[in-house]
């Protein structure tokens, strides 16, 4: 080898590597560039996410000139590292306030993208070679990339699962960020209140370790998801219980005696409303001018009710869900259901409904945070008479519904005899 071929050999190596790190530069700026975009459109993301973390809507614009600013430096070579030092700041600005919050995991897009400048500026700028020479750190920058790739592949779930922690829009807060749980229900454009939202108990069990007592439940926490204390026995406030008929007075003793082997809910089947809004599962109101939709994450289960007071079917086929007719009254939700399945479980006692049986529900709204729904249930198949029940559920913000199919990987029925 020439003493010649050295510098020339060494010459396309930096070339190599300053495109390298021109690529790696193009991530930053791709990621800094798409915030402020969604900044100055107000996205709806953008503009819930800022409130739930304490930014006034009114700081978008602002922030966002200022990340146009950094991405402008950085990419110029000559104030290329000016760039990455305001841009380093930013985020870190990002990463301060998720961590006040206490959630880990938004901190790795803003970490991992600082990174990634950084790599991405050392391997184009030679002013920082001659502070840190390259050949010195031959195999510390291979590990240090290695590490952003880590990184970002980590990070990258983390951008799928946004959708579990999307935040839910117009959700009015306290001045520390707080969801406002006492603020005026939200309404309809015909001024009726608006049931839409994701919903969980607002009683929860105690005793069971299937709940927490209401002031340890934060609105915004999923793992705030509870079980009502309602589930086990909707009738746990009646004095003496529900008003069975004779007939399904040990029919429910010995389905609680067996710790109800024989429960659909066990078997993956479809719950019942009634029973629904009593499990630790989420339920998405979904309301319109003439229907509200229910939906339930169990089992991608639904519920139709049809608020245009339409008259219910004359023979119906029996079904899980029913078959729903409502009218509002004021800021009340009355609602009828009729055609329901002999034999739907409404508690882990084994209590139940029969096709006889008539529901009537009366929905309100009276803040933001809750919604109360009084049960009347009139079977006279099944009881001697009709019972009232009040159940109360929570709102539950941003998230979004998760698959949970009974039957997938399902390895409990073999065991049951």
């Amino acid at each position: 080898m020439s003493a010649v071929d050295v510098p020339i050999r060494e010459s396309s190596r930096k070339r190599w590597v300053v495109w390298v790190g021109r690529v790696l530069s193009v991530w930053p700026v791709f990621v800094v560039l798409t915030s402020a975009t969604w900044k100055l459109t107000r996205s709806p993301f953008y503009v819930a996410e800022f409130t739930r973390i304490g930014w006034p809507e009114s700081a978008l614009t602002l922030l966002a000139c200022l990340q146009l600013g950094c991405i402008v430096l950085y990419v110029i070579p000559q104030t290329a590292i000016l760039g990455a030092i305001l841009l380093t700041g930013y985020l870190g600005g990002a990463i301060a306030s998720y961590t006040r919050m206490g959630e880990p995991f938004p901190v790795l897009v803003p970490l991992s993208t600082s990174v990634v400048a950084w790599l991405g500026i050392y391997l184009r700028d030679e002013r920082l070679w001659t502070l840190v020479p390259l050949r010195r750190l031959r195999s510390r920058a291979l590990v240090a990339a290695a590490l952003v790739l880590l990184g970002t592949l980590f990070a990258s779930p983390r951008l799928g699962a946004q959708w579990l922690k999307y935040p839910t829009a117009g959700v009015p807060r306290k001045a520390n960020g707080a969801v406002n749980m006492s603020a005026p229900a939200p309404r309809m454009a015909d001024g009726k209140p608006d049931l839409s939202g994701i919903w969980t108990t607002g009683e929860p069990a105690r005793g069971t370790g299937l709940g927490r007592a209401n002031d340890e439940v934060t609105p915004a926490d999923p793992s705030g998801i509870t079980a009502s204390r309602q589930m086990a026995n909707i009738g746990v406030d009646f004095p003496g219980g529900l008003p069975y008929q004779p007939w399904l007075v040990p029919i429910v003793s010995e389905r609680t005696a067996n710790l109800a082997k024989d429960d659909p809910h066990i078997k993956c089947l479809p719950d019942n409303f009634l029973r629904a809004y009593g499990l630790p599962h989420l339920l998405k109101f979904v309301q319109t001018p003439n229907l509200l939709v229910v939906l339930n994450e169990m089992n991608a289960g639904y519920r139709q009710v049809f608020t245009d007071a339409r008259l219910l079917p004359q023979d119906p086929t029996p079904s899980w869900q029913g078959y729903s007719s409502g009218r509002w009254s004021g800021d009340t939700l009355f609602v009828e259901t009729i055609g329901i399945r002999d034999d739907t479980w409404v508690d882990w006692n084994g209590s139940v409904l029969t096709t006889a049986a008539k529901v009537r529900e009366q929905f309100r709204r009276p803040d933001f945070g809750h919604l109360e729904i009084q049960v009347t249930v009139d079977d006279p198949k099944a009881y001697t008479k009709p019972w009232t029940v009040t159940l109360k559920e929570r709102i539950v913000v941003d998230t979004e519904l998760v698959d949970e199919i009974c039957l997938e990987n399902e390895q409990s029925l073999k065991h049951m005899k």
